[in-house]
């Protein structure tokens, strides 16, 4: 039933606003058994996903770098192949929160390699501005022109244009481009201007 889906992924929302450990580990744990019954592969490697997300964003790196092991083994175990490119987005995302932009750098483009561009696009999308904020710093020009890969139908929703702007607007600081930071912030504040609801 979607209510019971609607419901454990709203206690798994409300585990990590509140940042109690356990309490997210257990409603994790019960809304992946709960996709893992239905075989929901799709949803079920995504919300895996979000746990090692947690784990990293809490600096729990031990555990997140478990996680993405037993999440490879499991697509694996599995035959689910065509999922690999999410622990690579793990990996990704892992690298660049210890300040490892070139281990991050690798993972990505690996990721990228493996993901169905039609059939994810938001997956993709998330993927190139993870790539282009591991470049930014010491590469922006690639940065940048990672940027001009993302796919285009997701760039015409305000909520993902105002993200793309608001990096735009920092690598082209970073460069020294005073017209093009400009150009890119006039593009961004005209959408938070415009479409308040869907600022990024």
């Amino acid at each position: 039933n979607d209510n019971v889906e609607q419901e454990l992924a709203m206690r798994v929302q409300q585990a990590q606003v509140s940042c109690n450990d356990s309490e997210f580990y257990d409603a994790h744990k019960l809304f992946l058994n709960h996709l893992e019954q239905k075989e929901a592969w799709d949803k079920y490697y995504r919300v895996w996903m979000s746990r090692v997300n947690y784990d990293v964003n809490h600096k729990h790196f031990h555990r997140a770098f478990t996680q993405i092991h037993r999440l490879t083994d499991d697509i694996r175990k599995r035959h689910q192949e065509q999922y690999l490119y999410i622990p690579n987005m793990c990996l990704g995302l892992f690298y660049s929160s210890r300040n490892q932009p070139e281990m991050a750098e690798t993972y990505f483009r690996r990721a990228l390699k493996g993901v169905d561009a039609n059939k994810e696009p938001v997956s993709v999308f998330n993927c190139y501005l993870s790539l282009a904020l591991s470049l930014s710093f010491k590469h922006p020009a690639e940065a940048m022109a990672c940027l001009d890969s993302l796919p285009k139908q997701m760039c015409e929703n305000p909520m993902y244009d105002s993200g793309v702007l608001g990096y735009r607007c920092i690598i082209a600081s970073q460069q020294g481009d005073r017209q093009a930071f400009d150009r890119y912030f006039a593009r961004y504040d005209s959408i938070r201007q415009n479409n308040p609801a869907g600022f990024n």
